[in-house]
C-alpha cells in the first residue's frame, strides 16, 4: 500500500505538550492527556502528559486488536498511577487521556476512538465524514464561561472551578477517556471498513478543533477544506491565528490561549 503520512504536534500555552502522536508501523494514533485538576508533578510531568505517553507506549506494541490494546492502555495507565502514588478512587486526582487510533490492514481501516481525539475520513470527491462521534463534555462549562468586564482568563478559570470539577467526577459516565477505569469499556467506539473510496485519513486531537462560540460544535468541514487546500501545517497556522485574535478568549471561550496540538494525516494514492 502507497501511504503519504503527515503530522502535526505542536505544543500550546501549557508548561507541557500533553499530547502524543504516534506512528507504528501501520498503526497511527494521537492522543490529549487532560489537565489534571491536582497540580502534582511525577518525576517532573504532569500526569496528563503522563497519561498520554503510557497509553501511546500500550498501543505502540501493535500486537493485538485495537479494541483490546486500548484495554490494556487502561489497565497500565492504572498500574501506571498506582505506581505513582496516585490515590485513583479520586477522579481529581487519576491521570486521563482521549485517544483516536486507527490502522491500515490491506483494504480494511480499523480504529478506536473515546474522548475528544476524532478520525476523519475524506472521500476522493472531497467530502468528509467523521468516523467517529463528537461529544463536546465541556459545553455547559463553556456556556457559563462568559466573562464579567474586567475578568481576567485565571479570574474565570477560578469561578468556574467548582463546575469544572463537577464535570471532571463525571469521567466514564457522561465521557469517556482512558483513565485507569473499567468504566471506559461503555466509551470505546470501535468499528471496521473499507477504505477503497477514502483518499485521506486524519487523527486529531482537539487543539485543531477551530474555535467557536460557546455551545457551537467546531467546522469540521472548514478542517477539511483547509487540509486539502493547505496541509495539516496549514491547518494549525489557521487555527493559531483565530486564537492569536482572541488572546484573552472573550470571543471564542476556552481553557487556555493556545491549546497543543497532535494530528496524523494518511493519504491513499489513487
Amino acid at each position: 500500500m502507497n501511504l503519504h503520512i503527515d503530522t502535526l504536534w505542536h505544543q500550546g500555552s501549557g508548561q507541557f505538550n500533553e499530547d502524543r502522536v504516534l506512528i507504528e508501523d501501520n498503526l497511527f494514533g494521537v492522543f490529549d492527556g487532560a489537565s489534571s485538576l491536582v497540580k502534582n508533578l511525577y518525576d517532573e510531568k504532569s500526569g496528563a502528559w503522563w497519561a498520554a505517553h503510557v497509553a501511546a507506549a500500550e498501543f505502540a506494541c501493535n500486537d493485538d486488536d485495537l479494541l483490546n490494546l486500548a484495554r490494556r492502555s487502561n489497565r497500565r495507565l492504572r498500574a501506571t498511577m498506582e505506581q505513582h502514588g496516585v490515590d485513583v478512587t479520586d477522579k481529581l486526582q487519576r491521570w486521563s487521556t482521549s485517544a483516536a487510533v486507527f490502522r491500515m490492514t490491506g483494504d480494511e481501516l480499523e480504529w478506536v476512538q473515546t474522548g475528544d481525539c476524532l478520525i476523519m475520513a475524506i472521500d476522493r470527491d472531497g467530502q468528509h465524514q467523521l468516523l467517529t462521534p463528537y461529544h463536546n463534555h465541556d459545553a455547559e462549562t463553556l456556556l457559563q464561561w462568559q466573562q464579567e468586564p474586567g475578568e481576567t482568563l485565571d479570574d474565570a478559570l477560578r469561578r468556574l472551578r467548582p463546575q469544572i470539577e463537577r464535570v471532571r467526577q463525571r469521567m466514564n459516565e457522561d465521557y469517556g477517556v482512558l483513565c485507569g477505569d473499567e468504566q471506559v469499556e461503555s466509551f470505546l467506539h470501535h468499528g471496521r471498513v473499507h477504505h477503497g473510496a477514502f483518499s485521506h485519513i486524519l487523527a486529531f486531537s482537539d487543539g485543531l478543533f477551530p474555535p467557536s462560540s460557546a455551545g457551537d460544535d467546531p467546522d469540521f468541514e472548514a478542517i477539511a477544506e483547509r487540509y486539502l487546500e493547505d496541509g495539516l501545517d496549514g491547518v494549525g497556522r489557521w487555527v493559531r491565528r483565530q486564537e492569536k485574535a482572541d488572546p484573552h478568549c472573550r470571543q471564542f471561550p476556552r481553557f487556555k490561549p493556545h491549546d497543543d496540538m497532535a494530528a496524523i494525516a494518511v493519504c491513499l494514492a489513487p
